[in-house]
């Protein structure tokens, strides 16, 4: 029960640091790594290493960071302009979600491609929450089901769209969370008197610490055989 909830407590932030520790992890000193939408390069900064390879749909963003990240290139999404079996690692933190049904299998084709045998493919993404439509580059949230129905051998393929692989396996998977005051979504429509009690339930629950948690977001670790 305390692990739970450090691990809830842990997870419960918009800051990405926590999610980027997970995936260092699987990280080795030889990894040769494909950060996908690196934006400013926080997070080749974070694990300490200004030579993996980034790519980037701003050009200025990447023109701007090409000093400091000489392997940082522009892409223009789905495209990954990288041999095949290249990468032990690819990671990519929040840029599904910006990309339509089409450009993501695309792209989940291209990064299946570059990735070696044994290799890592990392994603974060959020999930439908409150927030989510307040981005107005959102296209849609994508739940972590899709990779196991398009990349894993214990899925079983879709009759619309072909799968992508059968060599995967999700090794690790951590949701991020939103903790919420509890019970202010619910009314009694009929009774004055129930709302009452139950506002005045509910603020002692709050007070004395209960939140309701949601899922907003996750980090999904898949290993290719």
């Amino acid at each position: 029960m305390e692990k739970t909830f450090y691990r809830i407590m842990k997870y419960a932030t918009q800051h990405r640091e926590p999610f980027w520790e997970l995936v260092k992890k699987y990280l080795k000193e030889s990894s040769i790594i494909l950060d996908i939408g690196a934006g400013d390069g926080s997070f080749a900064e974070f694990i300490g290493k200004n030579d993996i390879f980034m790519v980037d749909g701003n050009l200025e963003t990447v023109t701007r960071n090409q000093k400091r990240f000489p392997n940082y290139q522009y892409c223009h999404l789905p495209n990954l302009p990288f041999p095949d079996n290249y990468f032990d690692v690819i990671h990519c933190s929040h840029v599904i979600e910006h990309l339509s049904s089409d450009d993501l299998f695309i792209l989940l084709k291209n990064a299946d491609k570059c990735l070696r045998p044994g290799g890592y493919l990392i994603i974060s993404a959020p999930l439908m929450w409150s927030q989510f439509w307040d981005d107005l580059s959102h296209v849609r949230p994508y739940s972590p089901k899709i990779f196991e129905k398009y990349l894993c051998k214990e899925s079983n393929a879709n009759p619309t769209r072909e799968k992508i692989s059968n060599n995967y396996t999700i090794v690790e998977l951590q949701f991020r969370y939103n903790l919420k005051p509890v019970g202010n979504e619910i009314v009694f429509t009929r009774s004055n008197l129930m709302n009452f009690i139950f506002q005045i339930f509910m603020k002692l629950l709050n007070r004395v610490g209960f939140r309701q948690i949601d899922k907003t977001g996750y980090t999904i670790v898949l290993k290719k055989a």
